[in-house]
């Protein structure tokens, strides 16, 4: 009758056997990678602090330029002697200012790094390759993040606007205030009656968006001016945005002037030198047509070919060879059309004619006195 009781302890044993061997087997489970840190991106509130982590791939979000950006990177030591850091090298604009060559077992040491602001732009990623003594593998580290200018302009600082007279036009241009004072604009200024511009406030002090109008009215040619963003008293700019404008008329001809430049005359068998194409356009309607083109230049032959039917009209000058003299030219190329508002087109045309280039005067030799014996 006692086998029972046996029995039953032994079975017991092997229960509690599988208990451990089930315990064992789930703490020794390796734990997944750990993702990359993400310092959170907080654009009112730089990144200039140190920060430090056993990661080895940082983003620092947005630094702004002209701040201090350092970073510690922590190397434990899993071994059971002491791991030595031999070299750490350093790319980009990144610095190693200091690091523990000598790292104990079940210890941690430290690599501190810098980014000087001032030489990085935009996006960077910077790494330092760590070599250890006896390993032949390094370890990379990374530290990435964007530069910002203490003002952001977002898509640019400067605005342009490209088309033909009579069509109106809009562009908005964001400014992102990083420094750590405010920005107190409360309104905008054109320096220019071409461009009209108003003003959105999205976060007081902070950011701001301006749209600037180029109405249809504006005439063809090229206009410039400035937006300023400016306090609620005074007239001194808190910043302020560059605007251009380059408009055609509804026909155009280009380029206006047309220049030959500095040529010899012995060169103008050469294609590129020895012709240039003017291009009449017409930017509305689809019967447009050159009727004739000439200049007052007798060295200059005249060919209009029709490029794009309707539209587009490329008017070639070729410089006759035997025809040319040296000297400065100076002319018009006169272009007549079938449209009644843009009925004749005048084109000047320049340059510079010569026998041939002056030569540059020849190097003096230096005087050297008898060899000395």
């Amino acid at each position: 009758m006692r086998t029972k009781p046996i029995l039953l302890i032994a079975g017991f044993v092997a229960v509690a056997a599988a208990a451990v061997v089930l315990m064992v087997s789930t703490s020794t489970k390796p734990e997944p990678d750990k993702p990359t840190t993400q310092v959170p991106d907080k654009p009112d509130e730089p990144a200039r602090a140190p920060s430090r982590s056993a990661e080895t791939t940082i983003d620092r979000g947005k630094i702004v330029r002209g701040h201090a950006l350092v970073h510690t990177f922590v190397i434990p030591n899993d071994d059971q002697t002491d791991l030595v850091i031999e070299k750490v090298k350093p790319s980009g604009s990144g610095t190693v200012d200091r690091f523990d060559e000598v790292i104990k077992p079940s210890k941690q040491g430290e690599i501190h790094v810098s980014i000087d602001t001032n030489r990085a732009k935009g996006p960077f990623r910077d790494r330092f390759m760590v070599s250890f003594r006896g390993r032949a593998k390094q370890l990379r580290l990374e530290l990435k993040g964007r530069i910002v200018p203490p003002l952001e302009w977002n898509p640019k600082k400067r605005i342009y606007f490209f088309g033909v007279h009579g069509h109106k036009q809009q562009k908005e241009v964001t400014l992102i205030n990083h420094r750590d004072e405010d920005l107190p604009v409360t309104r905008v200024a054109s320096s220019s009656s071409m461009f009209k511009a108003s003003l959105e406030t999205i976060k007081q002090g902070r950011e701001y968006r301006v749209t600037i109008d180029l109405p249809a009215e504006v005439p063809p040619g090229k206009h410039e001016g400035t937006i300023d963003l400016l306090p609620a008293q005074g007239d001194t700019p808190l910043a302020a945005v560059d605007v251009r404008a380059i408009l055609d008329a509804v026909v155009s001809a280009h380029p206006s002037p047309t220049d030959f430049g500095l040529i010899r005359i012995s060169d103008l068998h050469h294609k590129a030198i020895g012709e240039k194409t003017v291009t009449v356009k017409k930017y509305q309607g689809s019967d447009f047509r050159v009727v004739d083109a000439r200049t007052d230049l007798p060295f200059v032959f005249v060919n209009v070919t029709e490029r794009e039917p309707g539209k587009t009209f490329a008017v070639t000058l070729k410089m006759l060879k035997d025809r040319v003299k040296p000297g400065e030219v100076s002319g018009t190329l006169v272009v007549k059309t079938n449209d009644p508002e843009f009925s004749e087109l005048k084109v000047p045309i320049i340059g510079t004619l010569l026998a041939a280039l002056p030569k540059a005067p020849p190097t003096p030799k230096s005087k050297q006195g008898p060899a000395q014996k």
